[in-house]
């Protein structure tokens, strides 16, 4: 306000004297026309914002659901044969071979295990539905020695129950947050506190070959891929630029030459942009090409 003062005293005089005739006769004051032009230009362009900050304090036109799905191209890798090295007849019952469940393939290539999130979405714009405060038990269980769910997503605060349904011990330590044994046909709660950009691995300590993966976010603007590659995101914020970012164990972040909608597209970093339409399914259907996983 004072810089606006301050400006104001300056210009006025000079448009005023630029206006005179110069003449000691002239008994009247002459506008300079251009001068009170280049004043008020001066004035609008101290202004409280650009066009862009105005737009985006105005926030979300509305909400939106992002769904689709994500599928392989090609043959799928050789699954890793899993060495299991305790517990033989709860782990691997009659001698069976164990894999690994890193690249699972569902029916029509759908990929599982894929996670996608809106990554750093304002507070304020966040739907009443994924707010944080979810109450909502998840339950995590493990049987012969894999944990049922591969990959699972909460938000912070939300309640987790870790389930040992096999006849023998697990031990489950996710980085230094949680580490704690889970006896014989018990439970124990699990609670995250901390949100984090990308999924933690799990693993039990007394059976090494056993992994899974955590993500935590604040919100609820994140997904995990089902068997057949599909997703869904309900109420995103519609007509702001979001970020996404897409996950993968075997890949870190989904990055490279992709088909996108049936179009060629290139994610770097795990990451790309999109802006919903309110009031609208967007879809997003991706294609991986097989060789990404070699």
């Amino acid at each position: 306000m004072l810089k606006r003062f301050w400006m104001i005293c300056t210009l006025l005089p000079l448009a005023f004297f630029a206006g005179c005739s110069g003449s000691p006769e002239a008994d009247f004051v002459q506008v300079n026309s251009a001068a009170v032009e280049e004043l008020r230009t001066k004035l609008a362009s101290s202004g409280s914002g650009t066009e862009t900050d105005q737009q985006e304090e105005a926030g979300p036109s509305g909400y939106a659901t992002l769904k689709g799905r994500f599928a392989l191209d090609g043959s799928p890798p050789p699954q890793i044969k899993l060495d299991i090295s305790k517990d033989p007849a709860i782990c691997a019952p009659g001698g069976k071979d164990v894999f690994a469940n890193d690249v699972a393939v569902g029916p029509n290539g759908g990929l599982a295990n894929i996670v996608i999130f809106a990554n750093g979405v304002n507070e304020d714009w966040v739907h009443d539905s994924a707010k944080p405060g979810r109450t909502d038990e998840v339950i995590f269980d493990q049987k012969e020695c894999v944990f049922l769910t591969h990959v699972v997503g909460i938000q912070t605060g939300q309640p987790m129950t870790v389930l040992n349904s096999d006849p023998v011990a697990h031990n489950l330590k996710v980085s230094t947050t949680f580490n704690q044994t889970i006896p014989e046909g018990k439970s124990v709660p699990f609670v995250a506190s901390k949100e984090l950009n990308s999924p933690e691995k799990m693993s039990c300590s007394i059976h090494p070959w056993m992994t899974a993966y955590l993500l935590v976010r604040n919100d609820g603007y994140f997904a995990v891929t089902a068997e057949d590659g599909s997703f869904e995101i309900p109420n995103l914020p519609a007509g702001v630029e979001l970020e996404f970012r897409v996950w993968h164990e075997r890949l870190n972040g989904i990055k490279g030459d992709l088909q996108v909608n049936g179009s060629a597209e290139t994610w770097k970093k795990g990451r790309f942009e999109m802006t919903l339409e309110p009031s609208q399914d967007q879809e997003l259907n991706v294609v991986l090409p097989a060789a990404m996983f070699n």
